[in-house]
């Protein structure tokens, strides 16, 4: 934010330029920089743009911090000395988005402590915690999200709409559902086998419904 800041206030003349920064993290994002890019890099990334026809050059050029350059260590301590200025509590939207999802599971997770269920059900948030059977991915987020909601596109699915030639599951030959690939194929049975190990005796299907 402060490069764009100094590009905005101080980059208006045809003249060439030198940025200083410490912050090699931006200029590698801002070299590698594309649609996907955060957001206040594409901010930076844009307001190069706009200025670049009107100077001759702007170079980005990484110190150390503290390197003795009069100019860095002017800015440094007008910094300091400026800790409640609008500028330094400016925030990115992923950052915000992230830190709004911490304080909503924080919030939703008090709200569970303090419900009668949350006793009665104790067994589920153990199980979440000491047996999670997946790492957190999105591409995990999504195969669980449509188990849940039975959205996943098994055989018999994809041939009801015409998308495969046969609704058999290749290794049992038999109708491949979702209740098929969760309880029955063969080809899953070492990881419910595991699964058994980890819980004991109780049913199968309490445990894959509990944990999902």
């Amino acid at each position: 934010m402060a490069l764009i800041h100094a590009i905005s206030q101080f980059v208006n003349e045809d003249r060439q330029y030198v940025i200083l920064t410490d912050s090699i993290s931006v200029l590698k994002a801002l070299k590698a920089s594309n649609r996907h890019s955060k957001r206040v890099i594409n901010l930076l990334a844009h307001q190069i743009s706009t200025v670049i026809e009107k100077i001759i050059s702007i170079e980005f050029v990484r110190t150390p911090g503290h390197s003795g350059i009069n100019e860095k260590e002017l800015v440094d301590s007008l910094t300091r000395s400026a800790p409640n200025t609008k500028l330094l509590s400016w925030i990115s939207h992923e950052d915000l988005g992230n830190n709004s999802k911490k304080f909503y599971e924080q919030e939703f997770n008090k709200i569970w402590l303090n419900s009668k269920y949350c006793t009665k059900f104790s067994h589920l948030s153990t199980i979440k915690q000491e047996h999670r059977i997946l790492p957190p991915n999105r591409k995990t987020d999504v195969l669980l999200s449509r188990f849940r909601t039975v959205t996943y596109p098994h055989n018999v699915k994809l041939h009801r709409f015409d998308l495969i030639s046969s609704p058999l599951c290749k290794f049992c030959l038999q109708e491949e559902t979702l209740i098929h690939i969760l309880f029955e194929c063969t080809k899953y049975s070492p990881q419910r086998e595991i699964l058994r190990q980890h819980f004991g005796c109780l049913p199968l299907s309490f445990l894959v419904f509990s944990i999902l």
